[in-house]
């Protein structure tokens, strides 16, 4: 009887930690931080496939970055395929090379949340402003405010970058 009592009590306070756990984890606002502070630290550390891996598996490389991912020489270059698969690989190359080039004076990225709305799916709309920029030249104009579409992906709820409005990136080596 007494053995019964133990094992129930510990069962319930796995419930209520696990409970908790999952609260904490599947909670959307956080995510939503969680996934700008993680592009935060794969931008400022140059981690080229950190930051593709922050995009949804059907980010539109190509509808979000015209004259990046519709450029024939590279379409040439890679040859047939699957054009998502291509396009990440295309990000993940061109990154790593402007990451490259930015060695000496690394990106600095910085954002300031100013909304968040969330869809009964879990998808979230994201109005931010970001910093990036090499401490010389900003990639991105810190004056404009973008939004962001978030969606919740995998059992723990991360949430990716699906899309973004578009926004001119003065990227260059």
């Amino acid at each position: 009887m007494r053995r019964n009592l133990l094992i129930a009590i510990i069962v319930i306070i796995a419930l209520i930690i696990g409970l908790i756990w999952l609260s904490h984890v599947r909670d959307g606002t956080r995510q939503v931080h969680a996934t700008f502070a993680r592009l935060q630290q794969e931008v400022e550390g140059g981690d080229a496939s950190g930051v593709v891996g922050e995009l949804a598996p059907d980010y539109d490389y190509t509808g979000l970055w015209p004259g990046y991912f519709d450029n024939a020489e590279i379409k040439t270059a890679l040859g047939d395929g699957n054009p998502d698969a291509k396009n990440r690989d295309v990000a993940k190359h061109g990154l790593a090379i402007l990451f490259f080039t930015h060695r000496e004076r690394p990106y600095h990225f910085a954002y300031t949340v100013k909304n968040i709305s969330f869809a009964p799916d879990g998808t979230a709309t994201v109005d931010c402003i970001l910093e990036v920029g090499d401490g010389t030249n900003m990639v991105v104009d810190p004056q404009v405010p973008h939004t962001f579409v978030l969606v919740p992906s995998g059992i723990f709820a991360t949430m990716r970058i699906r899309s973004h409005d578009k926004f001119t990136a003065a990227i260059g080596m």
